[in-house]
């Protein structure tokens, strides 16, 4: 029997405003045109009317009817030209239809994602949907249905992510407060996708403005003095600092890689890319790295080992969070100002990486253009903007422009 190809059935909901008309948009097969046609279908004469009713949980169960009708008699192939078999309605109005409450909504949608993101995102998203569960519960609302779901709940939860969620459960930044409305939203967005709810409640809350953080760069003496201090006191932690200053990786980069990830003998870092279709990143392994990896991998026989452990050596457990590094290279600061260095905040672990990336781009300003020396840095610092990569090389050391003297047309 030939197959009739169809446009599958969905139903536009206008993102849950009810003052349109809501319908089923799909498309058919017209055998005159040979192709597929647009169709909509917002009624059944006589039978189904969603628009009629002022309920979304009314609109989506009747349009639910069609669009199961509809999908059915286009796989055997119907012609809207020809009479709706009501027979189809008859049989699709006895499905039943799932009322969620927002635990299980939440608990589902939860569900669903796991198979979509990859692990360590789904822990993330299932962490803070747990804490909103737990504000729910506190408020005996993890019960109630999940269209009750409303923007004022929604806002009383973020109020109260701002004032706990900061460290040792004090104020919490914005840029926090602005995750856990992206996680909310994401999940919502999702329900409605599923049609568990008529809309997202997060839809028209506004992100609060985020205070970037500067990481100031460090002079040449000071690196050499943080290198020497290192070297003495926790050689661990310079070997870390060799990832972000000769790779330009990130801290979350550097803790989730594994042995698997290094290849000595094709001179290359695999970066697992988080939900990347396009496989790993290569990154070359530099002279200066090569040691380095060949002191941590000696004697590392299990692939799935994490590099960096708690432990020092390579083994199963990964260190247990990104800051893990972080916390240490507080004493090397404290080396620094008890040698009349001044450290601020800004002055970070991290800000070993501007400052390496800014050594490079100086360095290639001596024999290339200001453009070449940008591209040229793009391949090696995997910035995939000029934008993003100037925050680096021109936010904290100014560039003096060139003599313009003879750009002047007027006589002076």
């Amino acid at each position: 029997m030939e197959q009739i190809p169809f446009g599958k059935p969905r139903i536009v909901d206008h993102g849950g405003d009810l003052s349109k008309q809501w319908h089923v948009y799909y498309r058919y097969w017209d055998k005159d045109k040979k192709k597929l046609v647009k169709a909509r279908k917002s009624k059944i004469k006589n039978h189904l009317y969603p628009n009629r009713s002022s309920d979304p949980q009314e609109r989506y169960y009747q349009l639910r009817i069609i669009r199961n009708a509809l999908e059915k008699l286009l796989s055997l192939g119907w012609n809207p030209k020809d009479d709706f078999p009501t027979s189809k309605l008859e049989q699709e109005s006895h499905i039943s239809t799932t009322q969620y409450t927002i635990e299980t909504a939440i608990n589902e949608t939860l569900r669903i994602k796991k198979g979509e993101i990859k692990a360590r995102s789904h822990y993330a998203l299932e962490r803070n949907l747990l804490h909103f569960l737990s504000f729910l519960k506190d408020k005996s609302l993890h019960d109630k249905s999940v269209n009750q779901i409303n923007r004022k709940i929604i806002l009383e939860y973020l109020r109260v992510i701002l004032e706990t969620k900061g460290k040792g459960g004090g104020k919490a930044s914005n840029k926090t407060r602005n995750n856990y409305l992206g996680d909310l939203s994401s999940i919502f967005e999702k329900m409605v996708e599923e049609e568990m709810i008529s809309r997202n409640p997060c839809k028209g809350i506004p992100k609060l403005k985020e205070q970037s953080s500067r990481h100031t760069p460090f002079s040449a003496n000071e690196i050499k003095m943080l290198g020497d201090w290192m070297d003495k006191h926790n050689p661990y932690l310079k070997k870390y600092t060799h990832f972000v200053t000769y790779a330009f990786l990130r801290p979350n980069e550097i803790i989730h890689l594994k042995v698997r990830d290094i290849d000595l003998t094709e001179g290359v870092i695999y970066l697992q890319k988080e939900n990347s279709k396009v496989g790993a990143a290569k990154i070359p392994i530099v002279e200066k790295l090569k040691d380095v990896l060949n002191e941590m991998l000696s004697g590392s026989e299990n692939p799935d080992h994490y590099l960096f452990t708690q432990q020092g050596i390579p083994g199963p457990k990964k260190v247990r969070r990104s800051d893990f590094f972080s916390e240490q290279f507080i004493k090397a600061k404290e080396f620094l100002t008890k040698h009349g260095k001044l450290m601020t905040a800004n002055h970070t672990l991290y800000a070993l990486r501007h400052t390496f990336i800014q050594d490079i781009y100086y360095e290639l300003r001596k024999t290339h253009t200001k453009a070449e020396s940008e591209f040229i840095l793009m391949t090696i610092t995997r910035h995939k903007t000029v934008d993003a990569l100037r925050k680096y090389i021109r936010d904290y050391s100014l560039e003096l422009a060139e003599d313009w003297s003879d750009k002047y047309t007027i006589e002076y």
